[in-house]
């Protein structure tokens, strides 16, 4: 789980694929392939787009985060793939979701690893969007330096006992709740309503 987190850190390279030139690119190809679920062709044009974001990723040599976005999708799957065959779906309907959610995860990490929330700024200004996306980098830096305060207290985490991530989520709400309290007080004395 840290190393999906470092996606704050990887935003803070120096790529060619974090020129902001790029930025409008890489929202056409986040909407392209959301779109892509709604087309008959979605296992064809899901594997494709996956295997183009993977060489994205590839080509600036963020290998661990790829392995890591993959062992997430694993997990997701393993719960999704048998509920879909319980439920009598296809195995040519399962096979395309499969496909497009892994489309799907992988160029969400793409846009966020790749994307430094001054390209969106410089793209849309000072937008609700780009509030939205600041807050939600900020989290994600904020979730990463509670596990870290909780790494370096000896805490450890394991994948077949989940409640060991509940005190670090509580602590986490209450630091994300505290610092909106104070952003809210910091934009009402500047009159934002």
């Amino acid at each position: 789980m840290p190393s999906l987190l470092d996606v704050v850190k990887i935003q803070r390279m120096n790529s060619w694929l974090h020129k902001p030139p790029l930025t409008l690119v890489k929202i056409a190809l986040l909407a392209l392939t959301v779109a892509m679920g709604l087309t008959p062709m979605r296992l064809e044009a899901s594997l494709i787009l996956l295997a183009f974001h993977i060489a994205l990723l590839s080509s600036i040599g963020v290998y661990r985060l790829l392995v890591e976005v993959a062992k997430l999708y694993a997990l997701f799957m393993a719960v999704i793939v048998p509920l879909s065959l319980l439920g009598g779906a296809s195995i040519s309907y399962i096979l395309g979701l499969v496909a497009y959610t892994a489309a799907t995860m992988i160029s969400f990490f793409t846009f966020i690893a790749t994307t430094p929330t001054s390209s969106i700024e410089k793209l849309l200004g000072r937008t609700s969007l780009t509030y939205s996306y600041l807050m939600f980098t900020s989290s994600l830096n904020e979730l990463r330096e509670v596990i870290d305060a909780f790494k370096a207290r000896g805490y450890t985490f394991k994948l077949y006992k989940p409640w060991t991530v509940i005190p670090v989520f509580i602590s986490f709400i209450s630091l994300t709740a505290v610092r909106m309290s104070l952003i809210e007080d910091s934009l009402k004395a500047r009159g934002v309503d």
